[in-house]
């Protein structure tokens, strides 16, 4: 694959990655707003806990595995084995990647799973 094309899927990839992001961000400062603290320095440990603990549960499991199937294909990526298809070790189409970028099967082994 070209450079160019594999910066450009790059660089779909991160955009999809900082909107899902973006959403939990919100997701959180709306969760920060409605909750009243009333002592900070009891509350601050337990505020984080529940922060960290709501991000999972602010991303619906649709875009929690989203997130996940981004960053196993921005790995890939960076090892250089993006293109290349984990079940047959054939290349994914181009054609493939641009639609669906995450992709980590050819399109032959996708449809086997079908």
């Amino acid at each position: 694959m070209e450079k160019k094309k594999l910066k450009e899927l790059q660089n779909k990839l991160l955009d999809m990655k900082n909107d899902i992001l973006e959403d939990v961000a919100s997701e959180n400062k709306r969760f920060e707003e409605e909750k009243e603290v009333e002592s900070y320095a009891e509350e601050y440990d337990l505020a984080n806990s529940i922060l960290e603990n709501n991000l999972r549960e602010n991303l619906e499991e649709n875009d929690y595995k989203l997130l996940k199937q981004i960053e196993k294909a921005l790995n890939r990526i960076d090892d250089g084995t993006y293109e290349v298809c984990e079940v047959c070790g054939k290349e994914i189409e181009l054609e493939r990647l641009t639609m669906i970028p995450y992709a980590t099967k050819c399109a032959r082994c996708a449809k086997k799973k079908e």
